[in-house]
């Protein structure tokens, strides 16, 4: 049974809506829209719950509104889950570093604990994104402003190495996340509580394959969807794309559109350009062969991307850079093609599946010719009515798995 309280308060019988909407690596948040002289809150003190079996949402009140028409007025509450607060808290490094040696030392040898402006040790001392992440967050907590109420579970372990220092510090740690979710290698998954929440941090990809016993299908097999969507789009298609890495170098004679580093399809590895770098291993085959693939079908299509705002991309920060590139190629190099899958009313009691999730889907041939497989699940939304009735809506997910 759906149910909605306001710091242990329940609210469900005065809900006219209530509106979830679970994203995968992103705030999830809830609304309710309720009469506005029965229900009052403190915007960014209140907390929301939403629970049906089990706690399924759990977060500060954001954003309280209050509309008023001929007959009544109501109060429409949205709050968020506890990784909104990653745009409110900065990098900075352990608790536990080392005082420096300033203005004994200078330079000094070591950042020093909970420091805002050079916590480039943390990547080096921690190399994958899940581990990084998980440091900046833990940080926070241990550091004198801290504790705050979203905290470290598991942190998967292996991944590629992303060694790099983003020189743009002081730097939320909103913005580090958006950086490593871009190379695809990390997925954020939120475990709601009461006053706090966790973060488990995996290597991103699929969460759980669900394919063997959640399946929505319209106009076919279970026949429990009642609207479907195929779309694709050629908007992003890019077969040759290229990043050029800072510092730009205006110095080379007569030309100065040079920068220090650079990837592109045939070069994806090549050290610190012209500076003497060893090449490293070249692209996967199958990467290769996708934009290869791409160049057939729908001939050459080029991209420049410039990153050179930090004047280090090259110098320290290629590895992530380099992560970025393969997942951005990979997914550019053929029209995206999404789903959309709406089940029917009162379609299960409970969730049976959240965004990260691998489940199937199909679609008869009415649509389009139709489609079936696995789609990976990036969002959706459930619609509450005040019957207790749900409604899945806007369920967005991709076959590409990216």
């Amino acid at each position: 049974m759906w149910s909605v309280d306001i710091d242990g308060s329940d609210i469900t019988s005065l809900c006219q809506s209530i509106t979830w909407h679970p994203k995968l690596s992103r705030p999830a948040s809830l609304s309710v829209r309720v009469p506005g002289h029965l229900v009052s809150v403190t915007n960014g003190v209140s907390e929301m719950h939403l629970t049906n079996g089990s706690l399924l949402f759990s977060g500060p009140v954001w954003m309280p509104e209050d509309q008023g028409d001929a007959d009544a007025t109501y109060t429409v509450i949205t709050a968020y889950d506890h990784l909104i607060y990653l745009n409110k808290r900065m990098c900075k490094t352990p608790a536990d570093y080392p005082d420096n040696n300033y203005p004994t030392e200078v330079p000094p040898t070591e950042p020093g604990p909970c420091n805002l402006a050079e916590p480039n040790k943390v990547i080096a001392d921690f190399s994958t994104a899940p581990e990084i992440l998980g440091a900046f967050i833990q940080a926070t907590n241990d550091c004198p402003d801290g504790p705050w109420n979203l905290t470290v579970g598991s942190v998967s372990a292996g991944g590629p190495d992303m060694t790099g220092v983003p020189a743009d510090w002081p730097m939320n740690i909103q913005q580090l996340a958006d950086m490593l979710l871009d190379t695809g290698q990390l997925n954020i998954l939120v475990n709601p509580g009461f006053g706090a929440s966790s973060v488990d941090l995996t290597n991103g990809g699929v969460v759980n394959d669900l394919t063997g016993s959640v399946s929505l299908d319209y106009g076919t097999g279970n026949f429990n969807s009642q609207a479907a969507t195929k779309s694709s789009n050629m908007e992003d298609v890019i077969n040759a794309l290229w990043y050029l890495l800072g510092p730009k170098r205006p110095w080379y004679t007569g030309d100065i559109s040079h920068w220090a580093g650079s990837i592109t399809p045939t070069a994806p590895n090549a050290g610190p350009d012209g500076d003497g770098g060893d090449p490293g291993p070249p692209w996967p085959p199958a990467l290769v062969a996708r934009w290869m693939g791409s160049r057939g079908i729908y001939g050459f299509m080029q991209e420049i991307q410039v990153h050179d705002s930090a004047e280090d991309e090259q110098t320290t920060a290629r590895p992530l850079f380099e992560e970025m590139y393969a997942n951005e190629a990979y997914l550019r190099a053929i029209p995206r093609l999404f789903t959309g899958i709406t089940p029917e009313r009162a379609y299960g009691s409970s969730p049976s599946f959240m965004p990260g999730d691998l489940i199937s889907v199909s679609a008869g041939s009415q649509l389009g010719g139709g489609y079936s497989g696995s789609v990976l699940v990036y969002e959706y939304e459930v619609t509450v009515d005040a019957d207790g009735v749900a409604e899945y809506t806007q369920l967005v997910a991709s076959p590409d798995a990216q």
